[in-house]
């Protein structure tokens, strides 16, 4: 694998995305209209974003594997992971540091983010054990009697927030509709992680700012509730805080559409800007350059903040 900092689309690609955390969000149904009863189903598709960590050499210190599992837990086989890029992320000592990103397939209703630690001087069979992962698991709802422009469950995300890399790592999923009368809907999106950097764990703002975030960005989507849901860091919240969450995530009909997250438990719900205003480029490159060159300096999730648990 190139050691170098990629160019055009890849690096890109990276910067754009820690520079914003969102859920894209493309309806794939036709404009009809649907309403009354039925039940909501989900499955992930896809994952794209760092998933290595390589310090001085060629060999990663550190391995990211996405787990897709079924509502029992069970694991799905046929997955794929390709690395596609490298993203330079120097901190003392080790200016070739960086993150390998990567792409692959997922499956089920359940993913699990799995961070293996690496020793180079080790064999395989003596590397460390995985630490705990962060896992995003939703259950679909039933609906009954559910009008057209009224508000309704579409399931609850439960997000076990432990130990990933930082920035931001994106799970394609599909929601689906179907009614006990009437057309089946489809909904692709895209859910967004973002690992936040823990910063004066001692305060309040520093607490709520060094959550970790799933957010939804939906530009043609009504979203007129909350986009954004956090959950504390075990290594820097509040006593007593959980460290996993879940939230609502809301609907409507006519055609399905995306309204944002409600009643969230064991984490909170943070405002967020208008899904129409989108930051310029060059303030999105910016942003990222910032973030990838402190993400080392400052500790984020790293070290022995890094492992949460």
């Amino acid at each position: 694998m190139s050691r170098q900092l990629s160019r055009g689309l890849p690096g890109m690609w990276w910067l754009y995305r820690v520079a914003g955390v969102a859920v894209t969000v493309l309806t794939l149904a036709s404009p009809v209209e649907a309403q009354g009863s039925g039940t909501v189903s989900f499955e992930f598709k896809r994952w794209r974003g760092p998933f290595k960590q390589y310090g001085q050499s060629s060999d990663p210190i550190a391995i990211g594997t996405f787990l897709a599992r079924d509502q029992s837990g069970n694991l799905i086989g046929g997955l794929t992971e390709t690395e596609t890029g490298f993203v330079l992320a120097p901190y003392f000592g080790a200016p070739n540091a960086g993150y390998g990103l990567g792409e692959g397939t997922l499956g089920g209703t359940w993913v699990s983010l799995s961070y293996w630690p690496q020793d180079p001087s080790l064999p395989p069979q003596s590397q460390p054990s995985a630490l705990p992962p962060n896992h995003f698991i939703f259950q679909g709802s039933d609906y009954t009697d559910v009008q057209k422009g009224v508000p309704f469950r579409l399931g609850r995300l439960t997000f076990w927030n432990r130990v990933w890399f930082p920035g931001t790592t994106e799970l394609d999923f599909e929601i689906v509709t179907t009614p006990s009368q009437g057309p089946t809907l489809r909904l692709a999106a895209t859910l967004q992680h973002t690992v936040n950097v823990n910063s004066e764990c001692g305060t309040d703002a520093g607490q709520i700012a060094s959550a970790d975030e799933v957010t939804l960005f939906a530009p043609n989507q009504p979203l007129t509730l909350s986009r954004t849901f956090k959950v504390f860091d075990a290594g820097c919240a509040p006593a007593g805080a959980l460290s996993h969450g879940t939230v609502d995530l809301i609907g409507q009909f006519s055609s399905l559409e995306l309204l944002g997250f409600s009643n969230p438990s064991g984490g909170f719900l943070v405002d967020s800007p208008p899904s129409h205003v989108v930051p310029e480029p060059s303030s999105l490159l910016l942003v990222g350059i910032g973030l990838i060159g402190f993400a080392f300096v400052a500790g984020s999730k790293w070290g022995q903040s890094h492992f949460k648990e």
